[in-house]
């Protein structure tokens, strides 16, 4: 069947009821034939110029697409490929064009050496070095003069142009700063871009939905916000009946759903119109012969209108028709994707414009409008003293002019988008005057920027400083509060601080100074303040205006034959102005309807302002202002600790006041987050009801924005207040007060250690931005990954002191082992008639006690006659709450006063805090002596905290995490299972145990010297390792750079203590133990495992590691003066340092080598680690990501990976010297491929050297026969010492044979250049053309 034939059957049965005419349907029957015979001529065309295949130019197959996508010309796909640069793979299928060359008849299959020679420096002149001078250039303008221009720019706008000429000797540090300010620039651009899209998108809705995202704290729930809501409702509920039958309809169903949409609309019109005549206060007689009339005009009117608009509605439906099968033609040519276009997109955008020409014909129809809502609204606002921004203003109906989220918009802009290639946009490709182009325009660009966003802020700041700031009134206020300002100058004041570095900038005559920024910020306040305070007092102006509006329509009320005309001329009025000034009645609005919409323009635009100064605040209070408050405190408590002072301090903030800035945010900011990864650890490690209640779990927050802007201000004050309240006492507690402890003892100067040094390469401006933003990403990728790490590690320490404190009750979450019954209580209260039965007040009070349960029902259950071994297992609920018995929850109790009532029957639960209830089944046969039996919890083991993936944050709630569950969330199995804690105290009133309050203290103190020595230790251990890594090999004490050594450090400490740790706690039994046990398991080897074990030693653990040291000491550590023979030439103590760092390079070579750490996969692997996660959420590998490992490519590599030498080598002796394995000793693995090999390639080396160094030497003597005492005459040199020459001679050799080395085992590698080379050359002499190979000739010719 033809793709429309179903469309033609639908026509007919349409055409059956008389609703389409016959006429219409031969057409399209027609049109659909001469479809389906174009079709079956259809010929194979180009996929990319859609021409079919021409004399000379036949149609090709290149890679796996069939179809018309199969099929290019050659020149179509190089236009194509040179367009797209890109790796000449087909973007559908990845499949490589292949091209088969064509050379000259005169090409010979070889050529010599010199002609590849020559070539390669032809094709050197002619193409890579004009492109390498290419990219200096670029480079230099990007990087070098774009970065001075801008900073010039900075420094005419903020300080004086004239500044300028006095800059010449800080050209450099000028170049830096200006880089930092052109990022600065773009970054905060960006921002504001983005901000700007999240505005237009938010105040785009309607304000019933703007309305329940701030009700739901800026989360976004789409509900009905008008006429046009409901119309998509039904539209989508018909798209399937429409879009189903591949997207065909016939003009009937269209039209059909067209009058359902168009009848609602008039519905609604309807309904708005009779609450529009119920607000009139008119006389019934006139009402009613008005709305008589009303009626009986618009049924002339629809009478009249009905056929046009049903003939209208059919043109549209034809149009429709036309316009699916117009696409599903496409679509079946493979001209466009299969993808779906919603038909009700079109649907709705037609009826649409049908509104509105409705609403340009019924001008006389007034909709209701009550002019009092919004005032309301704001009045309640008030109340609530809730000062979250007013919505926008939005156009009548809810209609919008833009939509970013329209399909139909944002297939308009992917046309519209204009792609602009990197390598074009830098210069690198293209005219140099499009490389200037570009460059003018971005200094225009930042000129601009800095004059509206610099300038003006600057001089608005400069004036109010100087109108309120620079006053004798102040410098008074400002000298009577301490430690902030003083007469005398010796005193060391907030204000003599910044006087300092002020001048200490000054004289390095820095761009960036302290108080330009203060102005600026200053200028900013006070724009922000100003606007605020205007926007303010225009609503309390709009407010009056309102109320005196209100106030007159109430009077004019008073008289009933005025007050119709009065409510209906208000109402026509808010209606133009809702409809906007720019209509076609423009001329009829008066003064005062231009001024009510100039003044709601005027509100609109002030509410937008404020809302951006409100986040912009916020955030800058919250990510700037908080965190470097708390690095300037660090850098205060740490400044004697770190062998520094307040004076270089200052000279270092004078000098780079970026750096510094950063260099404390970066502090404060990492501190912040260790201290939240701590608590939220904390929080899930010890039982819920001591943290979990007061400390909120992480959560989601993909609306941070809308956050910020819906909730109040106070409320953003008030969690700031909280979390500076938190972080003040920890840093006090963990960093001042320890730092504090350590000065007053007299160790600061006799412990040096953290004393640091640093050596910049790059200038310090540039390097240690890069530095701190690399910790920085460093930290948040660490924590990120092992914050569940910390989490273990609290919960060690606190299961090992909870039991040796006997505190485990206490602090711990346990599972509940049993239930023991402590007791029983007779129901009913002793009695002598039956009459007189009644039940025990107990239950009635334990059904309402909250408090001081454990003490009540301990005072008064019956503990005379309990078993000893009266222990029930009880049952487990789904939810994971144990109880004595699943079915029941309660137990009833009868009502004296109405039995047979069951609403005053007492229930009591079976559940009260730590105990269950149940009834006696020994005293069935007597009801009356019923007794109730209470049964205790006991605990059992502790639970293994902090759970796995409980801080998925896309995973869901608490019962999903497995976390501690927050206020009213459903728990998860685990805390459902929990015992209940034993109180520190018997009672509310009671007192806690001094035993308690004392071991509680301790625990606490114990923790605190375990954080303390824990940050200690991580910090001090690998800077150890790194610096004597840098004493190892022998580097000067000036090129020392502390925090590089902490990195090699880390890198080498961190693997070895997991990889300990791990092997530790593989098995339950202690350290003593295993090692009592593997000694226990040595057996004798044989003799030939023996000697294979210590050739292996021999090799690898003395001769290779002493050859590389030395090979390292005579390269790198020794003078002129050891060649010359003035030092001794091998002492012990040089023997010993060489050989333990030979040991240790080589291990760490070793280490790296089974990593595949000079593997491209490698690093792969850590940007995939970061970018893409290995699994998806259903735990399936991630295609995405490439981070699993390939087998065929381990087994290509000889070296490295887990299936290396290096792997087999060390996992052998690992099974010899712990498992005592002496089968698995293979001479192969150990000797042949791992050992010899290393410790040659190293012994030749050195030996080598040696030798071609004494034979250079006694050449040298030969040759130039003019020694001299103490050296030796050169030609063009002259006298050179005997130590000078032979140390180069020797450097000079050992390069020459290192060389040698690595291009004896890169050979295969060096011939696959060489033979790209010659082809190269080849190419560029005798290729005169290039043959497009089809797909299937490709694999023919491979095969």
């Amino acid at each position: 069947m033809p793709p429309f034939a179903q469309d033609i059957e639908i026509m007919k049965e349409d055409d059956d009821d008389g609703r389409i005419d016959q006429e219409e349907v031969l057409q399209a029957e027609n049109d659909i034939d001469n479809t389906t015979e174009d079709e079956e001529e259809e010929e194979d065309e180009c996929r990319v110029c859609r021409g079919p295949a021409e004399e000379g130019r036949p149609l090709l197959q290149p890679c796996k697409c069939s179809g018309s996508m199969g099929m290019t010309h050659q020149d179509c796909l190089i236009s194509w490929l040179e367009l797209k640069r890109g790796d000449g793979k087909c973007e559908i299928c990845k499949t490589k064009f292949r091209f088969d060359p064509i050379y000259a008849e005169n090409a010979p299959t070889r050529l010599p050496a010199h002609e590849v020679i020559l070539g390669l420096s032809s094709r050197f002149c002619a193409k890579w070095l004009p492109l390498a001078l290419r990219i200096v250039f670029a480079a230099f303008l990007w990087l070098v003069l774009a970065p001075y221009l801008t900073n010039c720019l900075y420094l005419g706008w903020i300080i004086k142009p004239s500044s300028i000429l006095t800059r010449r000797e800080v050209i450099l540090s000028d170049i830096v700063s200006g880089a930092v300010m052109g990022a600065t620039i773009i970054i905060s651009f960006l921002s504001l871009m983005s901000f700007a899209d999240f505005l237009r998108v938010l105040w785009q809705r309607p304000p019933e939905e703007q309305d329940e995202v701030e009700d739901n704290g800026g989360r976004e729930n789409v509900g009905a916000g008008g006429n046009d809501n409901n119309i998509n409702v039904n539209i989508n509920n018909n798209e399937d009946e429409i879009d189903n039958d591949n997207d065909n309809a016939s003009d009937e169903r269209i039209v059909e759903i067209m009058k359902k949409k168009h009848q609602q609309i008039e519905d609604d019109n309807d309904i708005d119109a009779i609450e529009n005549d119920s607000l009139a206060p008119d006389d019934s007689n006139k009402k009613q012969s008005h709305d008589v009339t009303q009626i009986g005009t618009d049924q002339e009117v629809s009478d009249d209108r009905g056929h046009e608009a049903e003939q209208l509605l059919r043109d549209q439906a034809t149009e429709l028709r036309n316009l699916a099968l117009e696409r599903e033609s496409r679509r079946h040519n493979g001209n466009v994707e299969q993808e779906r276009i919603p038909l009700h997109d079109v649907l709705n955008e037609d009826i649409q414009n049908g509104e509105e020409d409705d609403d340009d014909d019924n001008d006389s129809v007034v909709p209701p409008v009550d002019e009092d809502a919004w005032m309301d609204e704001v009045e309640d606002e008030d109340e609530n003293e809730n000062d979250a921004v007013p919505p926008l203003e939005q156009p009548p109906g809810g209609d919008v002019a833009f939509d970013l989220l329209d399909p139909v918009l944002q297939d308009d802009q992917v046309d519209m988008e204009i792609n602009v290639a990197l390598d074009e946009l830098l210069g690198l490709r293209g005219p140099i005057s499009t490389l200037v182009r570009n460059l003018l325009w971005l200094l225009a660009f930042n000129a601009t920027y800095l004059g509206i966003f610099g300038f003006v802020p600057k001089t608005v700041g400069s004036l109010f400083y100087s109108s309120i700031f620079n006053t004798t009134l102040c410098d008074n206020v400002l000298n009577s509060i301490p430690y902030v300002s003083s007469i005398d100058k010796n005193q060391t004041t907030v204000v003599s601080l910044l006087s300092r570095l002020e001048e200490e900038s000054n004289n390095r005559n820095t761009t960036f100074k302290l108080s330009d920024f203060a102005t600026v910020t200053l200028g900013y306040l006070t724009i922000a303040s100003f606007v605020v305070l205007v926007r303010y007092g225009l609503i309390v102006v709009q407010k009056g205006g309102r109320i005196f509006r209100r106030n007159s329509l109430t009077a004019a009320q008073n008289n009933r034959d005025e007050a119709p005309n009065l409510q209906r001329v208000q109402a026509q009025r808010i209606h133009n102005i809702q409809r906007g000034l720019g209509g076609e009645n423009a001329n009829d609005f008066g003064d005062d309807d231009i001024i009510v919409g100039l003044g709601d323009s005027i509100g609109t635009a002030m509410d937008a302002t404020v809302a951006i100064i409100k986040v912009c605040v916020l955030l800058f209070m919250k990510m700037f202002l908080l965190p470097l408050s708390l690095g300037l405190w660090l850098d205060a408590s740490t400044t004697r600790f770190f062998g520094h002072d307040i004076a270089s301090r200052l000279a270092f903030a004078g000098s780079d006041l970026f750096s510094f800035l950063l260099l404390h945010w970066v502090a404060g900011i990492t501190f912040m987050l260790l201290v939240t990864v701590f608590l939220l650890q904390l929080r899930e490690v010890i039982h819920p009801d001591i943290l979990a209640r007061l400390i909120r779990p992480q959560e989601p927050q993909p609306d941070l924005l809308g956050n910020l802007m819906h909730e109040t201000v106070l409320t953003h004050m008030k969690r700031m207040l909280l979390s500076l309240a938190i972080y003040a006492p920890l840093l006090t507690l963990h960093v001042t007060l320890p730092i504090m402890l350590f000065q007053a003892s007299g160790l600061e100067k006799i412990f040096t250690f953290f004393h640091l040094n640093f050596y910049h390469i790059l200038t310090p401006q540039l390097q240690i931005p890069l530095e701190l933003i690399t910790f920085h990403l460093s930290m948040l990728a660490l924590l990120e990954r092992h914050k569940n790490t910390i989490g273990g590690l609290q919960h060690r320490w606190m299961k090992f002191m909870c039991q040796k404190m006997g505190l485990t009750e206490y602090i711990l979450p346990r599972r509940i082992k049993e239930f023991k019954l402590i007791g029983t209580k007779s129901v009913f209260l002793p009695h002598d008639k039956e009459e007189d039965v009644e039940i025990d007040p107990f239950f009635t009070s334990l059904a309402t006690k909250e408090e001081d349960i454990d003490q009540f029902i301990l005072f008064n259950i019956n503990k005379s006659s309990i078993e000893s071994s009266s222990i029930v297992l009880g049952e487990e609920r789904l939810s994971g709450e144990r109880v004595l018995c699943i079915g029941i929850r309660s137990i009833s109790f009868p009502s004296k006063a109405a039995p047979e009532n069951e609403k005053n029957k007492l229930l009591l639960p079976t559940k009260i805090g730590r105990y269950r209830l149940r009834i006696d089944d020994g005293n069935t046969t007597r009801p009356l002596d019923m007794k109730i039996e209470f049964f205790q919890e006991i605990q059992g083991d502790e639970i293994e905290r902090p759970p796995d993936g409980w801080d998925d944050l896309g995973a869901g709630g608490a019962f999903v995490q497995g976390r501690w569950a927050w206020t009213k969330e459903r728990k998860s199995t685990v805390e459902e299972g929990l015992a209940k804690r034993t109180p520190l105290r018997t009672s509310s009133k009671g007192r806690r145990p001094i035993n308690l309050i004392v071991k509680v203290v301790i625990l606490i103190f114990l923790s605190w010297c375990a954080i303390i020595g824990s940050g200690l230790a991580i910090l001090s251990l690998p800077l150890s390792v790194g610096r004597s890594f840098y004493y190892l090999l022998r580097i000067p004490e000036e090129y020392i750079h502390d925090p590089l050594a902490f990195c090699i450090g880390a890198g080498l400490f961190f693997p070895m203590v997991s990889l300990l740790t791990r092997s530790v706690n593989a098995v339950d039994k202690s350290v003593v133990q295993r090692c009592r046990r593997w000694m226990a398991r040595f057996r004798r080897p044989p003799t030939g495992k023996i000697l294979v074990i210590l050739e292996t030693f021999l090799l690898w653990i003395v001769v290779a590691p002493l050859t590389f040291g030395l090979s390292y000491e005579f390269v790198f550590v020794k003078s002129s003066k050891w060649f010359s023979r003035e030092e001794a030439f091998l002492d012990v103590k040089t023997l010993a340092i060489s050989w333990l760092m030979g040991s240790v390079v080589l291990n760490t070579w070793s280490f790296l080598l089974y990593f595949k750490f000079f593997t491209r996969q490698f690093w792969t692997n850590i940007g995939n680690g970061i970018l893409e996660p290995p699994f998806n959420e259903d735990g399936n590998p991630n295609p995405n990501a490439r981070n699993r490992e390939d087998i065929n490519d381990e087994n290509a590599l000889v070296w490295q990976g887990k299936r290396g030498r290096v792997a087999n080598f060390f996992n052998i002796l690992r099974s010899v010297l712990i498992d005592w394995e002496w089968d698995a000793i293979d001479r192969t693995v150990l000797i042949d491929d791992f050992a010899r090999p290393t410790t040659k390639e190293i012994a030749s080396a050195l030996v080598g050297s040696c030798l071609s160094y004494q034979l250079a030497l006694y050449g040298v003597v030969v040759i130039f026969k003019s020694q001299q005492h103490g050296g030796v005459s050169l030609p063009l040199v002259g006298f050179v010492e005997h130590g000078v020459y032979r140390k180069f001679l020797f450097d000079l050799c050992m390069t020459l044979h290192v060389l040698f080395q690595i291009g004896s085992r890169s050979r295969a590698n060096i011939d696959s250049w060489f033979e790209a080379a010659h082809e190269a050359a080849r190419d560029d002499r005798y290729l005169i053309g290039e043959l497009l190979m089809n797909y299937a000739e490709h694999t023919a010719h491979t095969i």
